[in-house]
């Protein structure tokens, strides 16, 4: 029978271990179909609803693509005449529509690395200038947008974040990045900018007024949310993910709030738009991922190993971890990253 054709994106539903996202679809029993799109049914616009469906192991694909394969990317979901999803198809994408590689920063010490979340400002100058060297192309938030709804990366493009908040970014990497014009993007935090909490944290925050001034250069630097105060563990497991007999209404109001009090103080404080999210460690559930959504985060950001083309779901960006500051080694990734775009596993981070 004639199955029907939607447009969406395919969510993996990830677990405590953000790198079990990736897969062969038998490693998860749910994924979850993040749409809002209208599309075009037998001469008749339907609007799709957001939808939870079972991902069976039996599931077909095209191009000889494993379901797991197809996790985070835009696709084509078939349906047979109970309504079962019967085959996966990716999106057609040229083939030399480019990609992003999106690289995370932490830490930035003035003084030698001594664990994987820092890297030192001299070795940080040195990846910037291999980058500028090799023709790389740094991408703003706005421009990474813009190209993804046209469908057409730049060849090489490269979009820069740094996670937490560490005022380290405002010291040692704002005045190289501003030196050189080269666009950023951060994810403080929020709960730990100082004034706001009384919580002991490993290393000094930015201030609100930091803030304020890196984003002031509207049209190179922009601001997203690392969540509110849900970026820590408890003893079974990751704050973003529904505690022990916490209900699904219980469970739903607790990320609302904190992800709208994420936005509204950074909307607050910088007189800027918020919408990009980076999930702490990487982990997100199906529902925060409906949360997020309608609170208004545009771009959600993941942990996962691998470029971002024109069919990558803007619900699961991935990015490459930087916690290395050898040169080599980042341009050995820059280079598998590239050269296997989305496909498989994609290069390993820089560690």
């Amino acid at each position: 029978a004639a199955a029907d054709l939607l447009h969406a994106c395919l969510v993996a539903l990830t677990g405590p271990d953000a790198t079990q996202a990736r897969g062969d679809a038998q490693e998860f029993a749910r994924a979850h179909i993040v749409t809002g799109e209208l599309t075009r049914v037998e001469n008749e616009w339907a609007e799709i609803a957001d939808e939870e469906v079972e991902m069976v192991p039996d599931v077909m694909t095209v191009n000889d693509e494993e379901p797991g394969d197809l996790l985070g990317r835009s696709v084509r979901a078939y349906r047979d005449e109970d309504g079962r999803i019967v085959m996966l198809a990716p999106t057609d994408v040229d083939d030399d529509a480019g990609a992003v590689a999106v690289l995370t920063y932490h830490h930035i010490v003035a003084g030698e690395a001594t664990s994987a979340m820092e890297i030192s400002q001299r070795d940080f100058v040195h990846q910037l200038e291999y980058m500028m060297e090799e023709g790389y192309e740094f991408l703003s938030l706005d421009e990474f947008s813009q190209a993804h709804r046209e469908g057409e990366f730049p060849d090489q493009a490269v979009l820069l974040t740094f996670d937490d908040g560490y005022r380290s970014f405002y010291e040692y990497a704002y005045p190289v990045l501003r030196e050189h014009e080269i666009p950023a993007v951060i994810f403080p935090i929020v709960s730990y900018r100082p004034g706001l909490t009384e919580v002991e944290t490993n290393y000094p925050h930015m201030t609100f007024r930091e803030i304020r001034n890196v984003v002031k250069d509207g049209d190179l630097y922009d601001v997203g949310s690392h969540t509110y105060d849900l970026h820590y563990w408890r003893e079974d497991g990751a704050a973003i993910t529904p505690e022990p007999e916490e209900d699904a209404e219980s469970y739903s109001e607790r990320i609302e709030r904190d992800l709208r009090r994420s936005r509204d103080f950074l909307r607050m404080q910088t007189d800027r738009p918020v919408k990009s999210l980076a999930w702490p460690y990487g982990i997100a559930t199906s529902s925060a991922i409906e949360i997020a959504d309608e609170v208004g985060f545009e771009l959600l950001f993941t942990t996962v190993p691998k470029t971002v083309t024109p069919d990558t779901c803007l619900q699961a960006i991935p990015r490459y971890s930087i916690s290395v500051g050898d040169t080599e080694q980042l341009g050995q990734l820059l280079r598998e990253a590239f050269s296997q775009g989305t496909e498989g596993d994609g290069a390993k981070d820089a560690r």
